[in-house]
């Protein structure tokens, strides 16, 4: 796509209008690529280092907010609302153990897809803190749901059901969440109603484990 609009660009003169409408549309169609390419070099990283890879340490709301705030500078447009329920008193209980890069593009795929899919371009995030770490985190849109028959299927790679063909994607992003999820041995179920809306939710092992 990107060479066929620089070859129809460049075969006559062209006003300054055209020329900058041509390198809009090719500046749109990078970022997509650059997107695809991120998230494929990360589903090979996930399948190929497996146990190698690093965990330490991390403090679930800090890493929800700050991934909250990275989408919402790339998408202005975005609406991600936060809610933490049962703040425990001390902070080491707020730590879950993981791959900080890793579980970030997770939470990031999953709230980009929910506000991709939700006409306010929205989505709500909960984190259920757990005394044992055995934290429960919520993502749900109010998009138009998911189909019965489409939901052992959405994490396949490149899997696009009929509902999301309008919608620019990949197919990559749900399938390096599942990937990322299992490394980090988080269960992950989806409950979706169609007209209604999806929820992803998660439940992280805990701590000592």
């Amino acid at each position: 796509m990107i060479i066929a609009q620089l070859e129809v660009a460049l075969d006559q003169k062209r006003d300054t209008e055209d020329y900058q409408a041509t390198l809009k549309s090719v500046l749109e169609d990078s970022r997509e690529l650059s997107e695809v390419t991120e998230k494929l070099l990360q589903l090979a990283k996930v399948h190929s280092e497996g146990a190698d890879i690093r965990f330490e340490r991390v403090r679930l709301d800090e890493l929800m907010l700050q991934t909250r705030a990275s989408l919402l500078r790339l998408h202005p447009n975005y609406k991600v609302s936060f809610d933490i329920i049962g703040i425990p008193e001390d902070e080491e209980q707020l730590v879950v153990h993981a791959n900080e890069p890793l579980l970030r593009s997770a939470f990031q795929n999953l709230m980009d897809n929910g506000c991709k899919f939700s006409p306010e371009k929205k989505v709500d995030v909960k984190i259920h803190f757990d005394a044992c770490g055995k934290h429960r985190v919520e993502i749900s849109d109010r998009g138009p749901g998911i189909a019965a028959k489409d939901l052992q299927l959405i994490f396949q790679p490149f899997y696009r059901s009929s509902q999301s063909i309008h919608v620019k994607g990949s197919g990559i992003g749900l399938s390096l969440v599942d990937s990322i999820m299992k490394i980090h041995q988080i269960g992950m179920d989806v409950d979706s109603v169609q007209g209604k809306g999806t929820t992803f939710k998660l439940s992280f092992p805990a701590v000592a484990a």
